[in-house]
C-alpha cells in the first residue's frame, strides 16, 4: 500500500522525469551561449511579450534553501545542475534514474530530519494533517493544494499514522511532498487572460531575488492578488531586497556570473583551501555582499564598478594590508589609487586566477565576456594553450606576450590579456603587489572596446573607470541577469527590453533601479511557450 501510495502523491518521479524530455528548451539553448549581437540598442515601446520560459527543475541550491527556509533543515543536495548559458537551468535535460534516485534520497533525508521538529511544533499537537496541508505543503508547493492533492496526502499520512503512529504519519506525508514535481519543479499556471498568475509570479520573485522560496508574506501578495500589478511587484521586491535572504540571491548570481564557485573546488585551488578558514570565508562571500549593499543603496553602476569603500571584515585585513586607508562605520575605507569597485574585491580577483599564479587570461575573459557581452572564441583545434617554461627573470605578463606573438594565438589572447593585464597589480589572492618573479610589474594594457576604440590604461583602477563609463557594461549586465533569473537565451523581443533595463542601470539607482525594472516588466511577469506552433 505504501508503494502505491507514494507513487500517487509523488507521481512516480522517475517517470515524470523521463516524460519531461519533451519539454526541453529549443536547439538554440542547447548550443549554449551566443553574443547577443551589437548592443546598445535603439527602440521604441518594449513588446507586451513575455519571455519564452521551459518547464524548469528547481537548481541545487534553491532546493536546498527550500529545506532551510521551510523545514530548518541544512543539507548538501547531491545533484548536478544543468548549465546552459553560463547559469544553471535544469530546462532541456530530463531526470535519468540515478538522477531520480537521488532527489528521492534527498527527500527521504530531508524529511527524517525534518519530522521531529515538525512534531514538536504546537500546531501538530491538533490537527496536525491539516496544519502540515494549509502551510508547510503550501510553502513546499509555492501555491494551495486544491482538493484531489490535498486527499492525497491526507490518504498518505492516514496511512503512515495506521503503520506507526503521528511520527511516521508527518514523515509519509513530508517525504511524498518532496518527491511530488509540484514541488520539484516551477510550474507556472496562466490566468484567463495569459499572463502567469499570482502564485507563479511570487515563485519567480523568491528564485531571482533570494534563490529560494516564497515566504509566506509574499504568498499571501499572491492570494490577495497583489501581484498582479506592477506596483504590487515593486512593494514586494523593495521588501524582499531589504530582507537578509537577498545576500543569498545575490550570492547566487554573482557566483556564476563571476564564476566565484571556482573557489570551491579544492582540487584546482588547494592554495585557496590552504589558507585559513576564517580568511577564506571572508573572501568567498565578500563580492555578493559588497554588491548586495550596493544595491540596497541604490548605488549607481558607476559607484558599483569604481567604489573603494568596502564592508569591513577583520578577517581580510591580512589581504589588503596597507591597501586599507581607514575605517568608517562598517565600511572600510581603501586606497583608490589600488582598488576600485567589484573587480578588485580578493574573492573576485582569487576565483579568476590559478592555484598561487595569476591569470590575465582569465580576468581578462571575465570583461569581455561577463561585462561587454564580447566573449572570445575558443581556441583553434590543436593548438596549445600551455605556457612554455618560464625564464629566469621572466614575468608572467613577458611569457603571455611571448605566446601571443605566434599569430596563432594573438587573435584570442591579444584581447582578453590585454585587458588582464590592467590587473597584474593584484596576486593569485587579490592582494597588492609590485613585482613579479623578481621584476617590477608592467600594469599597462591596451585593448579595443568591442564596439569602438582602442582605449589604454594602466592597471585596475584606470579599467574600472573606463568599464563604469561604458553603456555597454550597463546592457550587457541586463543580459546576464536575465539568464540568470529564467534561464532562458534572449530572442529578438527582448532587445528593446535591454535597453530598458540598461537605461535604469545607468540612472541614479544603478542595479536596484535595473531589477526593479526587470521583475516588473512584461518580459518577467508573463509567458510565452518556448516552442510556438507554426501557423498551417
Amino acid at each position: 500500500m505504501i508503494s502505491s501510495l507514494f507513487k500517487t502523491a509523488g507521481s512516480s518521479l522517475l517517470s515524470v522525469g523521463l516524460l519531461l524530455s519533451g519539454c526541453s528548451g529549443d536547439e538554440e539553448q542547447a548550443a549554449g551561449p551566443r553574443d547577443p549581437g551589437p548592443l546598445v540598442t535603439f527602440c521604441d515601446t518594449p513588446p507586451q511579450v513575455g519571455a519564452p520560459v521551459p518547464l524548469r527543475r528547481l537548481t541545487r541550491p534553491q532546493l536546498e534553501a527550500a529545506a532551510e527556509d521551510i523545514l530548518g533543515v541544512e543539507v548538501d543536495v547531491p545533484l548536478a545542475d544543468e548549465e546552459l548559458i553560463g547559469y544553471r537551468a535544469n530546462t532541456s535535460t530530463a531526470v535519468d534514474s540515478t538522477g531520480a534516485r537521488t532527489l528521492m534520497f534527498n527527500a527521504e533525508m530531508v524529511a527524517d530530519l525534518a519530522t521531529a521538529e515538525l512534531l514538536a511544533d504546537p500546531q501538530c499537537a491538533t490537527e496536525c494533517a491539516a496544519w502540515l496541508l494549509d502551510d508547510v505543503a503550501l510553502r513546499l508547493f509555492r501555491r494551495p493544494l486544491d482538493a484531489s492533492t490535498r486527499s492525497t496526502y491526507q490518504s498518505l499520512y492516514d496511512a503512515g499514522v495506521a503503520e506507526g503512529g503521528n511520527e511516521t504519519g508527518v514523515n509519509w506525508m513530508l517525504r511524498g511532498l518532496m518527491q511530488s514535481p509540484q514541488f520539484l519543479y516551477a510550474l507556472e499556471p496562466l490566468t484567463d487572460s495569459g499572463e502567469l498568475d499570482g502564485y507563479a509570479v511570487a515563485t519567480r520573485l523568491a528564485f531571482t531575488l533570494w534563490a529560494g522560496p516564497p515566504d509566506t508574506d509574499l504568498l499571501a501578495s499572491a492570494s490577495d492578488g497583489r501581484l498582479a500589478t506592477e506596483s504590487g511587484i515593486r512593494e514586494e521586491a523593495l521588501r524582499m531586497i531589504d530582507d537578509p535572504r537577498f545576500v543569498r540571491g545575490i550570492t547566487d548570481f554573482v557566483d556564476q556570473w563571476l564564476e566565484l564557485d571556482h573557489l570551491d573546488d579544492i582540487t584546482s585551488r588547494p592554495d585557496f583551501f590552504a589558507l585559513p578558514e576564517p580568511t577564506r570565508e571572508a573572501v568567498r562571500r565578500q563580492p555578493a555582499e559588497y554588491l548586495a549593499a550596493k544595491i540596497r543603496e541604490g548605488a549607481s553602476l558607476a559607484d558599483t564598478l569604481t567604489s573603494n569603500r568596502v564592508p569591513a571584515d577583520p578577517a581580510l585585513r591580512s589581504i589588503y594590508g596597507e591597501d586599507v586607508a581607514g575605517v568608517e562605520g562598517d565600511e572600510a575605507l581603501l586606497d583608490p589609487t589600488k582598488r576600485a569597485g567589484l573587480l578588485t574585491l580578493p574573492g573576485v580577483m582569487a576565483a579568476l586566477a590559478h592555484a598561487e599564479v595569476t591569470s590575465p587570461t582569465l580576468r581578462g575573459r571575465a570583461v569581455l565576456d561577463r561585462l561587454l557581452c564580447n566573449p572570445p572564441a575558443p581556441p583553434p583545434p590543436g593548438v596549445s594553450t600551455m605556457l612554455p617554461p618560464a625564464p629566469a627573470g621572466a614575468t608572467l605578463r613577458e611569457r603571455l606576450e611571448a605566446h601571443f606573438s605566434d599569430p596563432s594565438c594573438a587573435g584570442c589572447h591579444a584581447p582578453m590579456d590585454g585587458i588582464g593585464f590592467a590587473f597584474e597589480g593584484l596576486d593569485w589572492l587579490g592582494r597588492s603587489r609590485t613585482t613579479d618573479n623578481g621584476q617590477p610589474i608592467d600594469t599597462a594594457a591596451e585593448f579595443s572596446l568591442p564596439h569602438g576604440p582602442t582605449v589604454s590604461v594602466t592597471g585596475a583602477v584606470d579599467l574600472a573607470e573606463v568599464l563604469a563609463n561604458d553603456p555597454v557594461v550597463a546592457e550587457c549586465m541586463a543580459y546576464h541577469y536575465s539568464r540568470y533569473a529564467l534561464g532562458v537565451l534572449e530572442t529578438d523581443d527582448f532587445t528593446c527590453h535591454a535597453q530598458a533595463l540598461a537605461s535604469a542601470a545607468q540612472d541614479s539607482e544603478g542595479m536596484r533601479g535595473m531589477i526593479l525594472a526587470y521583475v516588473t516588466s512584461p518580459w518577467f511577469r508573463n509567458l510565452r511557450p518556448a516552442i510556438e506552433e507554426e501557423s498551417p
